[in-house]
Order: C-alpha cells, then structure tokens, then sequence
C-alpha cells in the first residue's frame, strides 16, 4: 500500500486574469498610422518596427484597452527583441496612453520603454503632457529575446524590470530601473508601439513586440 499522502492544506493559486492581452495576431485589433510599425503583416504574430528612421515621420499602431488604469498601481508584462539600432533608438518600444499622440512632438500623458543606443539600450519612460521623465538605462544584446514588466509601484513611482526567462525570476545585469514619475500622469486608457518624428536622420531601428498582458490595480 502506498504512503503517498496528499496534503489537503496545499492550495494551489491560480494565475491571475491579465484585464488586457494581445498576442498581436489580428491585425484589425490595431489602428495602424503609417507603415513602418505594424501588426501581423511584415511579420505573423508581433508587432515590428519596420527599420524606422528618426525622420520617418509618423508611424504607430494603438488599441483602446477597453479600461483606464488605475493612477497608482498596475503593471505591464510583454516580450521583445530588439532586432538592430544603428546610432540610436528611434521610439517608443511600447507605450500606454491617454491620447494618441507622440511623446515630445505633441502632449501626451504616457508610461513606457523607449528604445535608445545602438547598444542597444531601454529605458522607463513617462510623459506628463510635455514634461518627461526616464530611468537609467539598461543594456540589451542584439537580436536576444527579453521578457519585460512595466509597473506603475503608486501615484509618483514606476520601475522597469527586463529578465532573461519567460518566467521572469532573472534579472538580467542592469535590472530593475525605478524612477518618479508625476502623478499627474493620469487616464492611460491606449496601449500604443511608436516611431520618434525627432531628431537627426540615419537612426534605423528594427525590433519586435508580442505576448503583452496588463493587470490592472494589482502589483505582481
């Protein structure tokens, strides 16, 4: 006869519900501006900036997330590779808004990753209306899949978190970030992936987005 005894004590706790999730394979989901970031078209399944040069113009894809964050606390998990950067980042890896407007050409309220050096680099980014705050960045290699968590820790803090496991339990060298943000960032209600419209020519960046899930007033 076995011993084997089963605890009934020991609950298993279920994943939580993400209150968003897109894994970027129906391109009607998104409004599409331009035509060097897409969904599901350049390539299955991601969303992709296109090679984008700094003076692209403008190039972005948004979904309304059918809810408005909570002004204190949330956070964002998604995936990416960034493919190439050559010179310097071009946008906005990743975006939630409350308008479709671009950072730094328009105002905006928004909380995200902004794409930097050709390292290439990633930092947390904020926007209120015309004032922005950002993290120190964080080294990436090239063409390497990262796993990413975005979160909003209260009214006036946020902290970018990049690790090298889907499980998320290993930081990679660099991580997390934490930087203030002002609390007058409010109503993020769009989640958008952008091109920069700023600065000088020759900027070239391609990269990839997928597999985003938000939890709404909920910490991990």
């Amino acid at each position: 006869m076995s011993n084997f005894v089963i605890n009934p004590f020991k609950v298993s706790t279920p994943a939580p519900t993400p209150d968003f999730e897109s894994d970027y394979d129906n391109t009607s989901d998104w409004t599409k501006v331009g035509t060097k970031v897409t969904v599901n078209e350049t390539v299955s399944d991601v969303g992709y900036f296109d090679n984008i040069e700094n003076t692209s113009g403008d190039n972005n894809v948004s979904q309304a997330l059918g809810l408005t964050l909570d002004n204190e606390t949330w956070y964002a998990d998604f995936a990416f590779n960034i493919n190439s950067v050559s010179t310097a980042g071009t946008g906005w890896l990743y975006l939630l808004v409350d308008s479709i407007n671009i950072p730094e050409v328009d105002s905006v309220d928004a909380i995200g990753v902004e794409i930097l050096n050709s390292t290439p680099d990633v930092r947390g980014y904020a926007m209120n209306g015309t004032t922005a705050s950002t993290s120190t960045e964080i080294d990436l290699s090239a063409a390497t899949t990262y796993y990413a968590r975005l979160e909003r820790i209260d009214a006036t803090n946020c902290r970018l978190n990049i690790y090298s496991d889907a499980d998320r339990t290993t930081h990679i060298t660099g991580s997390p970030q934490s930087w203030t943000v002002s609390s007058g960032i409010i109503g993020l209600d769009n989640i958008m992936h952008a091109s920069a419209d700023t600065g000088g020519g020759g900027r070239f960046t391609t990269a990839t987005i997928y597999s985003t899930k938000i939890f709404n007033d909920a910490t991990p």
